[in-house]
């Protein structure tokens, strides 16, 4: 994290605790040390915290002025300008992301602290469905106060889950509920757990009814569960439940060049709608002729690609507009980017343009 990015979010909590006088105040200092301390050394630490102390001194000066709104403050107004300016839009909701559950740890919500935080997210362009969302998800104490829309996934052990209001995904061993609260507009994932097992996000300690952010990459581990990973969550809110899940599978593919030995030799694999699986390896050991064999323009000497149940060397009419390949390089366009190149190609193989 930035240093700038950290004190506009001490600047803001600052400003939050000065604009009402009612909650544990008392608790914030320590709060914010408690974060820090996950990032900083402890002088490093106490410099910041020195800096907090001051702005929480110089706001309660800016009460005093009569205004027909705290975010009219011409304080405020330079913070969230000057944020605007410098960061993008999803480090502009963690900031409001953190606010809350500052608030929330500190135990000073009050209405007029959470309008103020409100009115802070309408400013960064945070549309109002999703700031509730946050809000309410990192505030909840227990899971029945956990928001209850398609924004949210269960992980529970329950395989007879059986409603279309929120997303789920079954994991047998796992003792309690994992949370998961998508911010769709920058794709930001948050989770919560309840439950008396020790679980382990990237390492560190899961601590039952914290909101912790879930970013690319991640996993979540415990003794007993099967792991969750960034990946698994992320394509439970990609995949379009309207649209027919894909799966491929690879049966004990073969494969050898004419007059030599190099090939493919026996190779199996599935996937599924929603992974995104990588071929690596060095020059000249049979990438190209791999996806090849996957896409159908090679037939292997033995074995079988499997799209849905259909073999895609048989039944390629029953494939058509399924699957598309984007050559190597030498039909890419060198003025787009990567994500340009892909989309456009995908679109012309599948026959439209969205």
């Amino acid at each position: 994290m930035s240093e700038s990015l950290l004190k506009a979010l001490m600047k803001l909590f600052a400003f939050v605790i000065s604009i009402d006088r009612k909650g544990a105040a008392r608790l914030t200092a320590d709060v914010l040390e408690d974060y820090l301390l996950h990032d900083f050394g402890k002088e490093q630490t106490n410099d910041f915290l020195t800096k907090f102390r001051d702005y929480i001194n110089l706001y309660r000066l800016e009460q005093n002025t009569e205004l027909d709104s705290v975010v009219d403050s011409d304080v405020v107004k330079t913070i969230v300008e000057s944020i605007n300016t410098e960061f993008e839009q999803n480090q502009k909701v963690w900031l409001i992301l953190q606010l809350i559950e500052f608030i929330g740890d500190s135990k000073i919500s009050t209405p007029l602290r959470i309008e103020f935080v409100n009115d802070i997210a309408t400013l960064f362009n945070i549309r109002e469905f999703e700031f509730e969302n946050g809000k309410d998800f990192i505030l909840s104490e227990n899971n029945s106060q956990i928001p209850w829309n398609q924004q949210v996934l269960l992980i529970d052990s329950n395989k007879d889950f059986a409603t279309s209001e929120i997303k789920h995904i079954t994991n047998e061993r796992l003792n309690g509920q994992i949370y998961v609260l998508r911010i769709s507009s920058t794709n930001t994932f948050l989770i919560k757990y309840f439950g008396d097992s020790e679980l382990f996000l990237n390492s560190r300690n899961i601590k039952p009814g914290r909101t912790y952010i879930f970013g690319a990459g991640s996993v979540i581990r415990g003794e007993r569960i099967s792991p969750v990973y960034y990946s698994r969550v992320s394509s439970a809110f990609i995949q379009d439940p309207n649209r027919p899940f894909v799966s491929m599978v690879v049966k004990d593919i073969e494969y050898q060049h004419k007059g030599s030995k190099n090939g493919i030799y026996p190779f199996s694999f599935t996937a599924y709608s929603g992974q995104l699986i990588g071929i690596m390896g060095g020059s000249g050991v049979g990438k190209s002729t791999l996806l090849n064999l996957l896409n159908g323009n090679l037939k292997p000497s033995n074995g079988k690609v499997l799209i849905n149940g259909y073999d895609i060397n048989e039944n390629k009419e029953e494939l058509e507009g399924v699957i598309g390949y984007v050559p190597q390089d030498d039909l890419l366009v060198d003025e787009l980017t990567v994500y340009q190149n892909l989309y456009y190609n995908a679109s012309l193989c599948f026959s439209y343009f969205v």
